[in-house]
């Protein structure tokens, strides 16, 4: 029920109750002359909507003496109607006395799961675990699971869930027992909060100039490297940022915190070849390849990395202290990758293939 004014479908805003003293409210600021000098006013918080809740859980009661308050709660939020307003939380609504009187006849309750928890969150997946009810009196048929009030499982036969997608924020996932018989469970509740989820997405050109690393889903203020890294025959010339026309940045490892979704330029061009350039090649050999790639380096190499196109390093290497290095790649994924080099030239990278 609404702890401040609310507005539903039929215009109304609070309570209408008797009052001490003669109405105000009404008169003064609805205009409705029919209360004037009547002990009648219009209210709205917590103070009018509690004895409401509460007699509505008193007939309840009258009609069936052994609902627990478990169970009183999950009937009022099975029953009750969707409120428009916004400021409430997934679970709140307009307590609908005709449908909850109605549900106390016909809900026949065994008991709940237990230990009910989100395990972990990643991104917008959650995961969760539960323990199979105990002394319960019906052979179970499966859990329904909700996440902030809307089925996503109807009949789980296991004692955990991945839900995807969540939003962010404050999240309420509920498990309740399906029984023979018809019999259920009221809905254990467990909340987590999931992070906001921001963006990265880089456009090349040339498509053949080359790749970038570092882009895909971050939290907010995460850190993020984007790295350009040229095909063979081009060079990186800059970054743009398409959603900021006076954003330009020649780095070719560009480092930034998150806090919107991003969508960047990286521009290449055909390399103009010198004695320089040469210098700081290196070669793959073979590239594509299955289980071992070679790597020959002009300098000498001190660390080898491989990162995938999310900008993950999922090998790296120390201490090599040599120009030729014998890679085994057999435990990589298929898909391309950027090798990069730290030598005593600097950084060297060139993208690879693992087949």
């Amino acid at each position: 029920a609404p702890g401040v004014s609310s507005y539903e479908n039929n215009g109304c805003v609070g309570i209408i109750s008797t009052t001490y003293c003669q109405s105000q409210s009404l008169r003064l600021y609805k205009h409705l002359s029919q209360f004037d000098n009547q002990y009648y006013d219009e209210m709205s918080g917590t103070s009018m909507a509690t004895p409401l809740v509460a007699s509505l859980c008193a007939l309840m009661l009258s009609k069936d003496t052994t609902l627990t308050p478990a169970q009183i709660k999950d009937i009022l939020q099975n029953t009750a109607q969707p409120s428009l307003s916004n400021s409430f939380t997934p679970l709140a609504g307009i307590i609908d006395a005709e449908a909850a009187i109605k549900a106390v006849g016909e809900t026949k309750f065994d008991a709940p799961v237990e230990n009910l928890k989100t395990t972990r969150i990643v991104f917008d997946t959650a995961w969760l675990t539960w323990d199979a009810p105990t002394g319960n009196e019906h052979s179970i048929l499966g859990y329904r699971v909700f996440c902030n009030g809307v089925i996503v499982d109807s009949c789980t036969q296991a004692t955990s869930a991945k839900i995807y997608p969540i939003p962010s924020g404050q999240n309420v996932f509920l498990v309740s027992v399906l029984y023979e018989d018809g019999f259920v469970s009221t809905r254990k509740e467990t909340r987590a909060i999931a992070p906001e989820i921001f963006n990265v997405t880089a456009t090349i050109r040339p498509q053949e100039g080359g790749v970038v690393t570092g882009t895909g889903r971050y939290t907010a203020n995460a850190l993020v490297t984007l790295t350009a890294v040229p095909n063979e025959g081009y060079e990186f010339v800059e970054w743009i940022n398409l959603g900021d026309p006076d954003f330009s940045s020649k780095l070719t490892h560009y480092t930034f915190r998150i806090s919107q979704d991003e969508n960047f330029g990286a521009a290449f061009q055909k390399a103009v070849a010198n004695e320089q350039a040469e210098n700081q090649a290196f070669s793959l050999t073979p590239n594509p390849a299955h289980e071992q790639v070679k790597i020959s380096s002009p300098a000498l190499i001190s660390r080898i990395s491989v990162v995938d196109l999310q900008g993950r390093t999922v090998k790296q290497i120390d201490h090599v202290n040599a120009s030729e290095y014998t890679l085994d790649v057999q435990g990589l994924e298929n898909g391309t990758y950027v090798i990069s080099l730290q030598t005593q030239n600097g950084n060297l990278q060139q993208k690879f293939v693992k087949l």
